[in-house]
């Protein structure tokens, strides 16, 4: 068995810097051109199954791919991003000075 592991497609907040954590923050257009790339270089993978997180990044990507192979994609409960807490929303410059310790 093999076994792909993918990270979801570009969001604004990724392009800006910006700690997501578990802020459901989606895909931006670039991000959706991604997930097409990426399921266009899984064609011919033999991939059986997608599963992917709840957050709207990583299914739209997830479900990108499992459509384009014609397989099922699952969303899996507790497979998701960290929780960054008060971090999230903030660059890591604006969490090292609004909490420097």
């Amino acid at each position: 068995m093999r076994i792909f592991v993918s990270r979801h497609g570009q969001t604004d907040w990724n392009v800006k810097g910006i700690q997501q954590g578990v802020t459901d923050i989606p895909l931006n257009e670039t991000g959706l051109t991604q997930a097409r790339e990426l399921a266009q270089s899984l064609k011919d993978s033999g991939i059986k199954h997608v599963y992917t997180s709840f957050l709207s990044r990583a299914n739209v990507t997830g479900q990108t791919v499992a459509d384009a192979l014609g397989i099922p994609c699952e969303i899996i409960p507790g497979v998701q991003e960290i929780n960054l807490g008060q971090w999230q929303g903030f660059t890591w410059a604006e969490c090292c000075e609004k909490w420097p310790e």
